[in-house]
């Protein structure tokens, strides 16, 4: 029961829907002179204000209102066509809610004005409706629209992308100091510590933005990439959270140009930091990039110089593995500067080594949402499911404010049976305590309306404060005073019976809602989750496979693509399922351990990527058959690592990823190596690397990275 509040947004909520709900119902009521339109507008703020929460500028915010304004419109005239038949109002929820449903997967302004149209559309082909009804609802929630516009423009307005901005500054300049008190300082004193304060950033960042249903990412690429950012700095915190791999300071690795690669690193970090404060910025990786290439140069130089100079071969491979850490997190800021150019309105550069740069391929995407395996398409199937039966139901029955059971199943259906249960439990009992009190104030206020009127706004804030703040069995009491109250003041003076049909509706959709999440995959969040993890690190581990099996035999690009892409639709699907498990389950659930998962699947595909690069139409190392022997060896642990994990994950029944198989140990470094000319120290800097990805990819599953608790 205490109050938690992250932000202040459910208190930003409560205050503008206080505010705006007795000015709208008072124009409904007493200005235009509709009481058949107010219960439209009422459930117009509930939606517009207490359900969804616009963000951006003002001009943003103004024009979602009035566009999720028309969409409701549309809605609203569709449930009220359907509502005359009941084989055609159920029809039409179906269809309409699974068609809202499914696309929450695009987030942003979508997901947000979705609710509010849903609820819209579930009043309208659930009430009672006459012939020449629809001008007069439309009216309802037409004040309902233009009062939330104004109120959400002037009271209180917040911009979520500028906190999610300010989150991924402290990121980047927490890391930039990280890299400066590990790689730039010189040796003595006290061992760096570099990368604590990073880490602590990324919590703080994981915990504001992941598994938000709303947050800001959309279907702009602009939008697409502060996600990508906030995905990549938590593989990032991976890279750099190695506990067996330790920070090599200057003065232990003497290839050329490697101080320069940290410079430029701690630098574009800090260009990163200050991009996210200034959206007008665009940094530039070309500095980053071209000390990449002086090091890879020096690198080859240098190891050709020692094999000349008689240096063993085994400790030229491990001269070069010694500052691996440096280089991989050269290689993933130089990708995150470009990402924060797209965030920032730029392109992408054209520079000489530049990574591949991730981004979000909508089609693949949305391919990979299409499927009965998608969290999107199972949680939008269960929900048209449910609110048809509840429509028919409705109809059947005849219940008085149909609607009530409707507004039920789209608050206590849940993603699996374990959930949709609890949330029935609390629902009903929430409801039974805010009608006990809501019905004593009724009786208390006799004859008069005005004591209703000064609690409204009392009851609509608690409504939109404490399911968030306190809990959702608190916020089902406070929304069903609210509504009592409403539908008193509208309908004056109030029916007993009233209250007695919102405890029976809540009921009926709360057993409506059990009744579907035992009949469609009632295994649950956590079950799918397991199953998407599983698979799609064995396909990560497939593609890294074939990757390494390219630099000694022949593999046609077609062939890598198709395995890069079975990979990515199958991360994709994972992650929208770590985040629908996330939102379904509640902040009360630490998810942590499952964030470190995902983060590491992606890790898993970039690093192949960045892999693939080494790959040409003649395999790096066919001629070095040393070095292809120590990649080779390499390749089988990675198989049979990353399928022991895959096996970890699916096996388990808990919350917890507990993937900790039984560690083989690092694969070794080539002992033995013919460097004769650049083009051998060039094979030999490819296997050590290729190597060393291994290594480091394998420890992240053991040390079940940053946030393992």
């Amino acid at each position: 029961m205490r109050p938690s509040d992250p932000g202040y947004l459910a208190l930003r909520r409560g205050i503008r829907a206080a505010i705006a709900m007795p000015v709208t119902l008072a124009l409904s009521l007493f200005v235009f002179d509709d009481p058949s339109g107010s219960v439209f507008a009422v459930f117009g703020i509930v939606g517009l204000l207490i359900n969804a929460d616009f963000a951006g500028r003002m001009p943003t915010r103004i024009a979602s209102y009035l566009v999720t304004g028309a969409v409701g419109t549309v809605l609203i005239i569709i449930g009220w066509a359907g509502s005359f038949n009941t084989l055609a109002a159920t029809a039409l929820t179906i269809v309409i809610a699974f068609l809202l449903g499914f696309l929450n997967f695009l987030r942003g302004t979508v997901a947000v004005g979705t609710p509010a149209v849903l609820l819209m559309f579930v009043v309208a082909v659930s009430i009672n409706a006459g012939p020449g009804d629809l001008p007069r609802y439309l009216l309802g929630w037409w004040i309902a629209v233009v009062v939330s516009t104004i109120t959400a423009a002037l009271i209180l307005p917040r911009d979520a992308r500028g906190n999610q901005r300010a989150r991924l500054a402290d990121v980047f300049a927490a890391a930039a100091r990280g890299v400066e008190s590990t790689w730039l300082l010189s040796a003595g004193g006290d061992a760096p510590i570099g990368f604590a304060e990073f880490a602590s950033a990324v919590r703080r960042l994981d915990d504001d933005y992941s598994g938000q249903p709303y947050r800001t990412s959309g279907v702009a690429p602009r939008d697409e990439a502060l996600t990508l950012l906030v995905d990549h700095v938590n593989s990032t915190q991976l890279l750099l959270a190695d506990p067996a791999r330790l920070p090599v300071r200057a003065e232990a690795i003497p290839v050329p140009g490697r101080d320069d690669l940290a410079r430029a690193l701690a630098d574009a970090l800090s260009d990163l930091a200050r991009a996210m404060h200034d959206p007008g910025f665009l940094p530039s990786g070309r500095v980053l990039d071209d000390a990449r290439v002086r090091l890879i140069t020096g690198m080859r130089e240098w190891v050709l110089d020692g094999a000349t100079n008689g240096i063993d071969p085994a400790e030229i491979a491990a001269r070069i593995g010694g500052d691996h850490q440096l280089r991989m997190a050269a290689i993933v800021s130089e990708q995150m500067v470009e990402m924060a150019r797209v965030a920032n309105g730029g392109t992408v550069e054209d520079l000489e080594r530049l990574p591949p740069v991730p981004q979000i391929h909508r089609s693949a995407f949305v391919r990979s949402e299409f499927h009965f395996r998608s969290p999107w398409f199972r949680n939008a199937a269960r929900s048209a499911l449910g609110l048809g039966l509840a429509v028919l139901v409705v109809n059947l029955t005849g219940v008085e404010h149909g609607f009530w059971v409707l507004i039920g199943v789209i608050s206590i259906l849940r993603f699996d049976a374990v959930g949709t249960r609890a949330y029935a439990v609390q629902a009903v009992v929430g409801t039974v305590a805010g009608v006990v009190v809501a019905t004593g104030l009724l009786a208390f206020a006799g004859t008069d309306s005005w004591l209703l009127w000064l609690l409204l706004p009392l009851t609509v804030f608690l409504a939109a404060w404490s399911a968030v703040a306190i809990g959702y069995p608190v916020g089902q009491a406070a929304f069903s005073a609210l509504v009592l109250f409403a539908l008193a003041i509208i309908a004056w003076p109030p029916k007993v019976e009233t209250s007695v049909v919102r405890v029976e509706d809540i009921a009926l959709g709360a057993g409506v809602a059990f009744v579907v999440a035992m009949l469609m995959w009632p295994r649950g969040a956590i079950g799918a989750l397991r199953q998407e993890a599983a698979t799609a690190i064995r396909l990560a581990s497939a593609y890294l496979s074939l990757v390494l099996r390219s630099y000694v035999e022949r593999t046609e690009a077609d062939t890598l693509e198709q395995a890069r892409q079975h990979a990515v639709r199958a991360a994709y699907r994972a992650s929208e399922t770590y985040d629908m498990a996330l939102m379904q389950r509640g902040p009360a659930v630490d998810m942590h351990q499952w964030t470190s998962v995902t983060s590491m699947l992606y890790l898993l595909i970039s690093a192949s990527r960045v892999l693939a690069h080494f790959t040409g139409d003649e395999p790096v190392l066919a001629e070095h058959a040393g070095l292809a022997e120590g990649v080779a060896r390499a390749r089988v642990a990675s198989d049979r690592h990353w399928g022991a994990v895959a096996d970890a994950i699916g096996a388990r029944s808990d919350d917890s990823p507990a993937i900790d198989p039984a560690p083989e140990g690092a694969c070794a470094y080539p002992s033995s190596a013919d460097i004769l000319e650049i083009s051998d120290a060039s094979a030999m800097v490819v296997a050590v690397w290729s190597i060393d990805w291994v290594n480091h990819l394998n420890r992240l599953s053991t040390a079940r990275g940053p946030h393992s608790g």
